[in-house]
């Protein structure tokens, strides 16, 4: 077995101090200035009809990015005979954007560089659905990630505002998201607390603040 490694789609799991999660601006807030015309110029681009739609009112939910990687993925997918596991899955990277992993033969590989740029036009607008979403919340004016977590675990009232912070965070993440086999060496348990991270409810707010 191989693992496809395309500047585009896939990135290497290793060992990491702190995965933050996408996130997102609603469109009741509306894009910044920058990021608008970020948009006007993707925009102005051959896009397919449902790429266009995401991307017309210049503001990327995190349920619209959600729903536009899952259709991407499953596009990819339906080449391949059905698996347990999908051959094609997102992973979170190191800096909280997702990527993209395949594992088979080089034969399938080979077919994946193939139909994989079609469904990344379709569904993630040839990528620009991706760098836009980011952009979003990477900006220097942006509020920080860990902190859009938190506030949606705090809405949500899975957590206390006031005993929750980062290093509660950081500690769940480690417990509940972090393979053991990928955690730093040394990594310090003690300030995990009892909300399971990885439940739908706590890992929508963790990978898309939502």
């Amino acid at each position: 077995m191989e693992l496809l490694s395309s500047a585009r789609t896939a990135a290497l799991l290793g060992a990491v101090s702190l995965i933050v999660g996408c996130s997102s601006e609603t469109a009741e807030e509306g894009p910044r200035p920058a990021h608008q015309a970020l948009f006007e110029i993707e925009l102005e681009r051959d896009l397919s009809d449902f790429s266009r739609a995401i991307l017309e009112d210049k503001v990327i939910t995190g349920a619209e990015f959600q729903e536009a990687d899952a259709r991407y993925v499953e596009c990819v997918n339906e080449f391949f005979a059905p698996y347990d596991t999908p051959p094609f899955t997102s992973i979170i990277q190191r800096d909280g954007s997702l990527a993209h992993n395949f594992f088979g033969t080089d034969e399938e590989i080979a077919r994946v560089d193939l139909i994989e740029p079609e469904c990344l036009r379709e569904y993630l607008g040839d990528g620009a659905i991706q760098y836009l979403y980011r952009a979003q919340i990477d900006g220097p004016d942006g509020e920080s990630v860990h902190q859009r977590i938190i506030d949606c675990l705090v809405r949500k009232g899975l957590v206390g505002e006031e005993e929750y912070g980062l290093a509660e965070l950081q500690g769940d993440i480690n417990e509940d998201v972090l393979d053991p086999e990928f955690r730093p060496p040394g990594t310090d348990m003690s300030a995990a607390t009892d909300l399971d991270l990885s439940s739908d409810a706590a890992f929508s707010c963790y990978a898309f603040q939502e």
